[in-house]
């Protein structure tokens, strides 16, 4: 049975900007202030928390010699090395590892991280906006994945489902020896897991299936035998989700809306609350 109350959507808004936002990454650390990276497509803006304000310090334009695909994707991933890469269809920009800081653009084909810390990635269509199905390492026991817009990892006892929010409208999913697509009419095309102290310990978020040109929202579902329920209820967004990425510590995601009574792109951190 469907349990809508088990647990809460907390969001935290991080940023607000008139110009379209393709990603956000909040860095904390530990006796430092925290720093917050934004990527849309002209640049890379860093901003170090000043007090409850976020102030501007350094902001990297990137070049792009092409053009851009209409429905623009791009994805930030924090990384051990260096502080972060910033992917863009054909291109990978990646900050130097000392100060300092500054990135170095150049035109790629690299395969995106797709869900936190899980070490999956995909290969990206640089003309579209979709994963066009090829995976390293491979998940599927005969060839690749059907292709898809996003991608949500959940952890068992002794193997990782995969789920995918299909180009052909249908989530599938994955376990290393057999798949499945089941019809999800009220999921849209941005999913992501996280985990939590909740239920099973991990949760798809899975925003509405909205058209781009209405208010949208995300929900949590637990996915037992293959069936996702509702966990709680719709935390809603004043427009369309136009991104949902898994950050790397597993525990939170990163959400991109436009707000059309603003006309302004807002970046929300979402979190997983158990409800007592």
């Amino acid at each position: 049975a469907p349990a809508a109350n088990a647990v809460t959507i907390r969001k935290t808004l991080l940023w607000i900007q008139p110009e379209p936002i393709l990603d956000a990454a909040l860095v904390e650390n530990a006796g430092s202030a925290a720093t917050l990276i934004m990527l849309d497509p002209t640049k890379v803006a860093i901003y170090s928390q000043q007090g409850t304000r976020w102030q501007l310090t350094q902001s990297f334009a990137i070049a792009n010699q092409g053009r851009w695909p209409r429905d623009l994707r791009g994805r930030l991933a924090l990384t051990r090395d260096h502080l972060f890469d910033a992917y863009l269809p054909g291109m990978l920009c990646a900050s130097t590892a000392s100060p300092p800081l500054n990135i170095h653009c150049r035109e790629v084909d690299d395969a995106w991280p797709l869900a936190g810390a899980s070490g999956l990635r995909g290969f990206f269509s640089a003309k579209s906006n979709f994963f066009t199905g090829v995976v390293t390492p491979a998940i599927a026991k005969e060839g690749g994945l059907a292709p898809f817009y996003s991608a949500a990892p959940l952890p068992r006892s002794n193997y990782m489902l995969w789920l995918t929010a299909g180009v052909d409208g249908m989530v599938h999913m994955y376990d290393g020896v057999s798949q499945l697509a089941v019809a999800r009419p009220d999921w849209g095309s941005d999913i992501a897991s996280v985990k939590s102290s909740c239920g099973s310990g991990w949760q798809v978020l899975a925003t509405g299936p909205g058209d781009g040109t209405s208010a949208d929202s995300v929900r949590a579902y637990e996915v037992a035998d293959r069936e996702p329920v509702a966990a709680s209820a719709a935390e809603a967004f004043a427009g369309p989700v136009t991104a949902l990425w898994a950050e790397g510590n597993g525990e939170t995601a990163t959400a991109i809306t436009r707000n059309l009574k603003a006309g302004t792109y807002e970046a929300y951190r979402l979190a997983i609350a158990c409800n007592q």
